[in-house]
């Protein structure tokens, strides 16, 4: 059995003058296609990468790519940080090929 997680990017959470969001032209939808036999392992497996590289401080109940990008791009975060918010990246993607996860996605 896949186990399927699907998210959408393109909310900024900015309002304009009239208190409506202002969002994005696009709306990104992508699924994360996870066989139900290795769904334990990735998650272990996940938690450690973010216990490596992301601070104490910076984990929340979800981590958004785009909060973290954002750390790397200002002066007043530490350069180990950002280093290490990149290197988390990095073995992210490396962690979705070892597995063979199927990432599909959709724009709008």
């Amino acid at each position: 059995m896949l186990l399927v997680y699907i998210d959408e990017s393109g909310i900024s959470y900015e309002k304009n003058t009239k208190g409506y969001f202002i969002d994005g032209p696009y709306a990104i939808w992508c699924g994360v296609l996870i066989n139900d036999k290795k769904y334990f392992h990735i998650e272990r497996s996940f938690f450690d990468l973010v216990e490596k590289y992301i601070p104490k401080r910076l984990r929340k109940n979800e981590i958004h790519a785009s909060e973290l990008w954002n750390l790397t791009n200002r002066k007043t975060i530490a350069s180990r940080t950002k280093e290490n918010i990149k290197k988390y990246f990095e073995e992210l993607f490396q962690l979705l090929a070892k597995f063979h996860i199927r990432v599909v996605f959709g724009v709008q």
